[in-house]
């Protein structure tokens, strides 16, 4: 565990999350598209709304202590070794099973009536959509589309009334696999373990899309889909289970026999897993889970699906870009605070929230301009959606841009602005009842973007007050400035592109091309907009320089000025 470096575990980590991105991108890309093109809107709705209400489960049931983990095991080794983080690990999955079972007792008593009223809102959702197509003229297009939608909200119908228990075995089964998964996958975090984490994400990945298909082309519909979705995490948690107790048996044993748990731990921990719980409760009330059930009281099963597919959309590539620093934040700050204190946090925060910008800004306007012709390219049943993906994007990548100084006063046990922060985000849900009668699925973006970033810039504002962290500006000016040449550049290309009409199979991924190759000239003019305007801060690039991977040298070349 002591043989490297900080820096050689940060390198590593970083590597191992790029080195497996194509894979999971590629895999990822495929699954949506194969799972939107076979399901009709109302399934996917349903869909969303019944993984919602799982993970709404799950976050209730967090109680903050798997996210606590990455903070505290290390202190946790170091004082007690193995058999002391291994108690924590046990200590921590059997609260949240307890927590569990009270709050899946309550689920079997609520849920049959919820589906039951499902189910009649569907249904008369299906009567009135064949009364108007018996109006319009026989064999026209509005008929014909009437009676699709019709019969499609008539099939969801009765697989809630009739598949009911299954729904909502597969829902408790959802909620129990992730609760012990998250656990284990943030043992695996603490120690930088990358390599393992992607593989077991990248195994997640690949399973889901093949059981699911196949389930589907057995006829079991949607509940087909969430035994798909059940298998997976189960497999999942069978690989992380392994690799965690790998990990655990590497972990040396306490120096000498009276080691123990630091005196101070229980309330510590206590508090810190409070304020993540908070945190994770209040974040839940803008993310996509909250805001497809406060949503669909008001919408049916095809504008949830829409809603939800934007909002998954936008969270995925966010996903993707934000790859390459996938757990690796939390411990590398909690690692320099303890070993260099305050100062040298200070400066690791303002070199991480250089990276930050330096992957999400130029990303941003890129998905900005391109994000309308991928739709077409691969969701064209979803074209439509592409001004609320806009949105979502927006506010998504812009409170990312402002999460360094969040971690630093968790990591600080600063926790007075982060409980202001976390009330802050309880604006969501009046603006969402306020903006989405008069403005629509538009209005809600609004609503959950702004209490997303409003909570975000408050942190902002107290680390700088209390710890006088500062964000680079100069640096983020020119990172913008670079983005929106390439921006403009892209713009212009996109005119050029060519029409995309609907297509199926090896067609669709043809028709890609034109958005790859725009990738790469984007890239390029950004990072040669970037050098003309001053490149990456010269201390970076030292930093950069000492790390050993291959193409070392022409990265430094394009991070430096011109």
């Amino acid at each position: 565990m002591k043989g490297r470096t900080l820096s050689e575990h940060v390198a590593s980590a970083t590597a191992w999350n790029t080195l497996l991105l194509p894979a999971r991108l590629g895999v990822g890309l495929l699954a949506s598209v194969i799972y939107y093109e076979w399901l009709s809107r109302d399934q996917v709705g349903l869909v969303f709304l019944l993984t919602s209400l799982a993970a709404t489960f799950g976050v209730y049931a967090d109680l903050g202590l798997e996210r606590s983990l990455p903070r505290f095991v290390p202190e946790v080794e170091a004082r007690a070794g193995r058999e002391g983080v291994v108690a924590l690990l046990r200590q921590v999955v059997g609260i949240k099973l307890v927590v569990l079972v009270v709050i899946l007792a309550g689920v079997a008593v609520l849920a049959r009536p919820l589906l039951a009223g499902l189910a009649r809102r569907e249904q008369v959702a299906a009567e009135r959509l064949e009364a108007r197509g018996q109006v319009a003229p026989v064999a026209s297009a509005e008929r014909l589309a009437a009676e699709r939608d019709a019969a499609a909200k008539r099939s969801v119908a009765q697989e809630i009334a009739e598949r009911g228990p299954w729904l909502l075995l597969a829902v408790s089964l959802l909620v129990v696999f992730g609760a012990v998964y998250d656990v284990l996958m943030q043992f695996l975090t603490a120690y930088f373990r990358q390599r393992s984490w992607n593989l077991i994400t990248l195994v997640n990945t690949l399973l889901q899309p093949i059981l699911v298909t196949a389930f589907v082309l057995g006829g079991l519909g949607v509940k087909g889909v969430l035994l798909g979705l059940v298998l997976t995490p189960a497999c999942a948690l069978v690989l992380a289970f392994a690799r965690a107790r790998h990990l655990a048996s590497a972990i040396p044993k306490a120096p000498d026999d009276r080691a123990a748990m630091p005196a101070d731990l229980r309330p510590r921990f206590t508090r810190y897993a409070g304020m993540m719980y908070l945190q994770t409760v209040t974040t839940w009330l803008y993310d996509l889970d909250a805001v497809v059930l406060l949503s669909a009281a008001s919408l049916g099963l095809q504008d949830t699906a829409l809603l939800g597919f934007a909002y998954k959309l936008a969270r995925d590539l966010l996903a993707y870009v934000w790859t390459p620093l996938t757990g690796v934040m939390t411990p590398l700050l909690i690692r320099v605070k303890e070993r260099d204190g305050m100062g040298a946090l200070q400066d690791a925060q303002a070199s991480l929230t250089r990276m930050v910008w330096l992957m999400l800004i130029p990303a941003l306007v890129g998905l900005l301009v391109l994000s309308p012709a991928l739709l077409r390219t691969l969701y064209p049943k979803y074209a439509e959606t592409a001004p609320l993906v806009g949105l979502f994007l927006c506010f998504a990548f812009l409170e990312s841009m402002l999460s360094v100084p969040q971690n630093v006063l968790m990591i600080c046990e600063i926790y007075p602005p982060l409980v202001i922060s976390r009330i802050l985000a309880v604006v969501a849900v009046p603006l969402v009842g306020l903006l989405l009668p008069t403005f629509g699925l538009p209005g809600v973006a609004l609503a959950v973007g702004l209490a997303r970033v409003l909570s975000r810039a408050y942190t902002v504002a107290a680390a700088s007050r209390r710890l006088g962290i500062t964000l680079p500006w100069a640096f983020g000016a020119r990172l913008t400035a670079a983005a929106a040449v390439m921006g403009g550049v892209l713009l212009l290309f996109v005119r050029f592109l060519p029409e995309v009409s609907p297509m199926a199979g090896p067609g669709r991924l043809v028709a890609l091309l034109p958005l790859v190759a725009a990738v790469l000239l984007g890239g390029s003019v950004f990072a040669l907009s970037l050098r003309t305007f001053g490149g990456v801060e010269a201390l970076d690039r030292e930093r950069l320089a000492r790390l050993s991977f291959p193409g070392k040298q022409v990265l430094l070349r394009l991070l430096s000025p011109s």
